[in-house]
């Protein structure tokens, strides 16, 4: 799924037009682009290409504040769905048998199927806050199983960020050293370059006397 948006979407123009926009803001930028994922996390939204923008933006330093921003998000997204949209939600789930096997098997292990939901990712993580959040799981127990189960998620999204920004660097470097060593290679007045002419033009002299043979004179 990542190396599909990253080659069939535009993700490189995105993010690098949000990178010179967030950069020129300065620690305005930063607050802004939490508050972004905040909102996208806490709505039913897919929120994956802003991990990645934010580990090409802010390098290693996007996992910090990518893992801060979710967090925040899916706390109040469950408060939301327990103590003000908790019937709604509960009726729109109780239609679909998935959801009846997810409250029964959150009621036996707690906070291990937290874990290994957030590890999976067959269920879109804003929808299992709001899941998450009409059954019968402690607060505690869903904060701690989060905080546990989001990290190899956000390091994957984050690192993949990164290493696109760095193939970036290194392609540049590549083509500035093929350039500046070109640009040497063609240099009229390169001292180096005058004395292998030379070199190849001696060569060259000596082999066509030695084809041609003394040369006999008549008396």
């Amino acid at each position: 799924m990542l190396c599909l948006g990253w080659f069939l979407l535009p993700l490189r123009e995105w993010i690098e037009v949000l990178q010179s926009w967030l950069l020129g803001l300065g620690l305005s930028g930063v607050m802004i682009f939490a508050m972004i994922l905040i909102v996208v996390t806490f709505l039913p939204a897919p929120d994956w290409p802003l991990p990645i923008a934010a580990g090409y933006v802010y390098g290693f330093w996007a996992f910090p504040l990518t893992y801060a921003s979710i967090a925040f998000a899916s706390v109040l997204a469950f408060l939301a769905a327990r103590y003000l949209l908790r019937d709604k939600i509960r009726l729109l789930l109780n239609r679909r048998r998935k959801y009846r096997t997810l409250d029964r098997a959150v009621a036996d292990d707690g906070w291990k199927v937290v874990v290994l939901m957030r590890l999976s990712p067959v269920v879109p993580f804003n929808l299992q806050n709001y899941a998450l959040g009409v059954t019968a799981i402690p607060f505690t127990q869903y904060l701690t199983a989060t905080l546990i189960g989001i990290v190899p998620g956000i390091a994957i999204y984050v690192y993949f960020g990164i290493f696109g920004k760095v193939r970036e660097w290194t392609e540049r470097l590549r083509l500035g050293v093929i350039r500046a060593g070109s640009r040497r290679d063609h240099s009229p007045g390169d001292p180096g370059d005058q004395e292998r002419k030379n070199n190849v033009r001696s060569e060259r002299v000596i082999s066509q006397h030695a084809v041609a043979g003394p040369r006999c004179h008549r008396p």
